[in-house]
């Protein structure tokens, strides 16, 4: 369970510190920081209801990764919503980088858990560097 009493930006650093060095961190993270009414949009991409489709949408993530880092973060909040600005990188195993995306997005938390989360980013270029990697001889 998310520790509570934190404040929002606390909590949504303690979230992205959640998911990783591992992929047991990163799946971890669900149960810690989602509930059955979370939703989790990632705007012009997907839309989720629910730690069980969020786990389906990240298990059906086109790229092989095993977690994530997150750099270069940006914070501000009101209340329990926090504006993001970051750097999100899909990891292999030994923690290269697969997928960066720059993202801007908006978290609210209650009780240390995930609400809401709406992330913005460039999807024409997440489909390009997507259909490299993925045409690429490394990812299959």
């Amino acid at each position: 369970m998310p520790h509570t009493g934190h404040t929002a930006e606390e909590a949504v650093a303690q979230y992205f510190a959640a998911l990783g060095p591992t992929a047991d961190h990163f799946w971890a993270s669900f149960d810690k920081y989602f509930d059955e009414q979370t939703v989790w949009e990632n705007v012009g991409l997907a839309r989720t209801v629910g730690r069980d489709e969020a786990v389906a949408f990240a298990r059906a993530f086109p790229v092989p990764f095993d977690h994530m880092r997150v750099d270069d973060v940006l914070m501000s909040s009101s209340s329990n919503k926090v504006l993001t600005g970051r750097v999100d990188h899909f990891c292999a195993a030994d923690g290269t980088p697969l997928l960066t995306i720059r993202v801007a997005g908006v978290l609210e938390i209650a009780d240390g858990r995930l609400i809401h989360w709406r992330d913005y980013f460039d999807t024409a270029k997440l489909h390009a560097d997507l259909e490299k990697l993925l045409t690429a001889d490394n990812i299959s």
